[in-house]
C-alpha cells in the first residue's frame, strides 16, 4: 500500500477522534469509522470505571441487546476484562460459543471469525476498551495503523471524560445556585411580607412615631406617626440617610441626632423625655428611645421610638 494511502487513512481516523468532545458523539464517529477500516461488522466501546474497577458499555454498533446485559465486567477478568489490562492490541480467533459479539446475517446470527480488542490508555491509565468482531481475519497493516492511533484515541477519551466530569460538576453547581436563588427569593418574599405586616401594625399606632435605620444608616422603616412628627412621608424617607433626614438642613440638629444614635450603638440604648415640636410647630410631651439592634439576624441597626403623651 502506498505511503500516502496510509496517511489518508490515519488522517481520517484522526479526524474522527478530534471531531467531538462529548463521549457519545466521539464514539458515534470513531467506532463506525474503525469498523469500516478494519472490515468489522460489530463494534463497541467500554469505559473503565476505575473507582469500581469495572468496564461499562457506553456505545455499540451492530450488536444485539445482549451486549448491554454484560455491563458489569470486572477489569482483569474474562475476555474483555483481561484484554483491557494489556498494553497492546489483542486479536482473538478462538471464539467462545457464548460471545456477545455475534454477527447478524440473513441466515441468522453467526459467530465471528476474529475479535479485536483495543485498550484505550492515556498516561498509563486505562480509559476504556474498544472491541470489534469480523467474519474475516484482521489484516496486519490495518492493525498496525490502529496501534499507531492508540495514543490519540486515549487522549481524546481522556478529554471527553474530563469534559463529562466538568459538565457534571457545572450542572451540580448550577442546580445549587438555582436552589440558593430560590431560597433567597423565598426569604425575600417572607421578609417583604413580614415588613409589610410590621408596617401595617405600626401605621395603626397614632401616639408613637417609629423609624428604623439599617447598618449603613439608611431609613428602612417609617410609620405614619413619624410622618406627622417629622413632616416627611414614608416614600420620601425610605432609603435616605437617617442623619441627613432627621437633621433637615441643620448641622446642629444633625449633630444632636448623631450623638444620640452613636450613644445607643455604644451602650445599647439612649432615652430621653421632654417637650418636642412636631413638623407644624405644635408642642408635645414625649418619651424617646433609641435602641441599638446588635443581633446579626436583625435587618435594623437601630430603632427609634417617640411616644407622644400629649399634644400641647
Amino acid at each position: 500500500m502506498p505511503i500516502d494511502e496510509n496517511r489518508v487513512d490515519f488522517l481520517e481516523i484522526f479526524q474522527s477522534i478530534t471531531s467531538n468532545i462529548e463521549l457519545e458523539l466521539l464514539m458515534g464517529n470513531l467506532v463506525p469509522r474503525l469498523m469500516e477500516y478494519t472490515g468489522s461488522q460489530c463494534g463497541a466501546f467500554y469505559i473503565a470505571n476505575n473507582g469500581t474497577m469495572k468496564l461499562e458499555v457506553r456505545f455499540t454498533a451492530g450488536l444485539s441487546k445482549a451486549a448491554y446485559t454484560e455491563f458489569d465486567i470486572n477489569i482483569g477478568e474474562g475476555l474483555l476484562g483481561f484484554a483491557a489490562t494489556k498494553k497492546d492490541l489483542t486479536v482473538l480467533t478462538d471464539i467462545p460459543d457464548d460471545t456477545v459479539f455475534t454477527i447478524k446475517t440473513f441466515l441468522g446470527d453467526i459467530k465471528p471469525r476474529s475479535i479485536l480488542f483495543v485498550p484505550v490508555i492515556f498516561q498509563d491509565q486505562l480509559m476504556g476498551l474498544l472491541a470489534f468482531s469480523s467474519v474475516h481475519p484482521y489484516e496486519r497493516r490495518r492493525l498496525d495503523l490502529i496501534s499507531q492511533s492508540k495514543y490519540f484515541i486515549g487522549s481524546a477519551v481522556s478529554n471527553s471524560v474530563e469534559y463529562e466530569r466538568t459538565k457534571r460538576l457545572s450542572d451540580v453547581l448550577n442546580f445549587q445556585n438555582k436552589l440558593i436563588a430560590d431560597l433567597n427569593r423565598d426569604l425575600e418574599n417572607k421578609l417583604e411580607e413580614r415588613t409589610n405586616l410590621i408596617n401595617l401594625a405600626l401605621d395603626g399606632i397614632n401616639d408613637c412615631a417609629v423609624f428604623a435605620l439599617d447598618p449603613a444608616g439608611q431609613i428602612i422603616l417609617w410609620n405614619r406617626a413619624a410622618e406627622r412628627v417629622f413632616g416627611v412621608s414614608a416614600r420620601d424617607a425610605m432609603g435616605h440617610d437617617g442623619i441627613m433626614m432627621l437633621g433637615r438642613g441643620s448641622d446642629a440638629r444633625a449633630a444632636l441626632y448623631r450623638f444620640r444614635i452613636d450613644y445607643a450603638h455604644k451602650h445599647g440604648v439612649f432615652t430621653e423625655s421632654g417637650l418636642r415640636t412636631d413638623s407644624i410647630g405644635s408642642l408635645y410631651d414625649a418619651d424617646i428611645t433609641y435602641a441599638s439592634m446588635t443581633a446579626p439576624s436583625k435587618e435594623a441597626a437601630l430603632v427609634y421610638t417617640n411616644r407622644i403623651h400629649e399634644v400641647i
